[in-house]
């Protein structure tokens, strides 16, 4: 059994950053997805390089973000406003859905992929090696022609597109409630041969993630309980013996050119 374990949204806030920080070194996650508008997105990125030796079994991507779900934080581009706004709202910052963004009907795909490449090339200055990229609420899936226009990118700049990979069936992360780690024990043990996927959120229950409110989560607090379940899930013991039981390999997303994945269906 091999596992693939992706910790979404570094940047966010200081939260999640810690969040992510804890469950790269002392847990089970190995790849980590940056957002590069977001506003501790420096943070994130220097808590991954402070790593140091630690580092070489982390695998960073770049988390495509053209959207922005929160009530708080709110974010925009990182090129100037001037250069991509078919891509913002009144406020001057991202639609909060792909969905959102395409109903406007003026979406245009040149800006979006600039801005993209400026998030690549934001990342890329702090020193962070991006090996793969992947995509914020789906967004090459939601917004025509997009996800051609990322896995060309990607392709270019040598990255693994993980929407190409998703066919790797799912080890659902752990949900808010009593006992998550032992859920996601059982499933690992349950689990037959073969390659998984495993996207988390890990997070830290503090009053800045509990305030955190937006598409899907309404209220107060739904978004730090879930987060932080995934944070003790990555971190279990339980699931660690769990791994080391069943003979579980984790790998990484430039692993994934010598495991089999599934063919599309016909």
């Amino acid at each position: 059994m091999r596992l693939l374990v992706r910790a979404d949204d570094a940047g966010l806030c200081d939260a999640v950053n810690r969040a992510i920080a804890e469950v790269v070194t002392g847990g089970i996650a190995g790849n980590v997805s940056v957002m590069a508008p977001t506003p501790t997105f420096d943070q994130a990125a220097a808590m991954l390089l402070a790593l140091g030796a630690d580092r070489t079994h982390v695998t960073a991507g770049l988390h495509v973000t053209l959207s922005s779900e929160w009530q708080s934080p709110r974010w925009g581009p990182i090129l100037p406003a001037t250069d991509v706004p078919s891509l913002l709202d009144a406020s001057g910052c991202f639609f909060p859905s792909p969905a959102d963004l395409r109903a406007t009907g003026r979406f245009d795909l040149d800006e979006a992929e600039a801005e993209v490449a400026a998030q690549l090339g934001k990342a890329r200055t702090t020193g962070l090696e991006i090996r793969y990229l992947d995509e914020h609420m789906g967004v090459g899936r939601v917004l025509p022609g997009l996800g051609e226009r990322l896995r060309d990118l990607a392709r270019r700049e040598a990255l693994v597109y993980a929407p190409d990979l998703a066919r790797l069936p799912p080890l659902t992360s752990a949900s808010a409630g009593p006992g998550p780690d032992t859920d996601l024990a059982d499933r690992i043990r349950a689990a037959e041969d073969g390659t998984y996927l495993m996207v988390t959120h890990p997070g830290i229950d503090t009053p800045e993630l509990r305030a955190i409110r937006g598409v899907g989560y309404p209220d107060v607090g739904a978004v730090a309980a879930e987060r932080d379940g995934d944070r003790r899930a990555l971190l279990s013991p339980d699931v660690r013996k769990a791994c080391q039981d069943r003979g579980v390999t984790l790998i990484s997303y430039t692993d994934l050119d010598a495991v089999e994945v599934p063919a599309p269906p016909s």
